[in-house]
């Protein structure tokens, strides 16, 4: 399968990859490469599968547990990612990204300021992270505080002037 997606022929690839899980099911990598190429096609619930399989056979692996919540967001159900990255963070509190996505899914579900200290979470962890100051700047504009809202988007910049999304996001704070 490996071969394949790096020939960028990602049916022949999943071919591999389900081939492999029939014949060894308790393969776990089969199940987490089958997983993330899907997720990068956007066939989201089929990585979801792919997934819950690989949880049972490693419970509480990290990377599974991250991806679950990738493509629970995907799907709408950011409430339900946030509970796997809640579980992920117990695992690794130190990991910036980890609080960078709980703290997107806590956004999707309109709980502004628990976004918010997930993205503090993240900024304490990678300061020189551009676009953590930028989703905290989507937060911090949710709750009407424009002035907080700005700050972020220009750090944001300030880190990566090429970062188009803040950009966007300032020209909506003078709307």
């Amino acid at each position: 399968g490996n071969y394949y997606l790096n020939q960028k022929n990602f049916t022949k690839a999943l071919e591999c990859y389900t081939t492999t899980i029939i014949k060894a099911p308790e393969y776990l990598e089969a199940y987490i490469k089958k997983g993330e190429l899907l997720t990068n096609l956007k066939i989201h619930n089929e990585a979801i599968d792919c997934f819950k399989n690989a949880l049972e056979l490693a419970p509480g692996n990290l990377k599974i547990l991250n991806a679950m919540g990738i493509n629970l967001i995907e799907i709408g159900e950011a409430k339900v990612a946030l509970e796997y990255f809640t579980q992920c963070i117990k695992i690794d509190k130190n990991n910036a990204i980890l609080y960078n996505n709980a703290g997107l899914a806590s956004y999707k579900i309109n709980r502004f300021n628990e976004s918010i200290d997930y993205f503090n979470l993240c900024i304490k962890n990678a300061p020189n992270t551009g676009y953590f100051y930028s989703n905290r700047g989507l937060s911090f504009q949710a709750l009407k505080n424009f002035n907080l809202a700005m700050q972020d988007f220009n750090k944001c910049i300030s880190f990566n002037p090429k970062y188009p999304e803040s950009y966007w996001n300032k020209s909506l704070l003078h709307l």
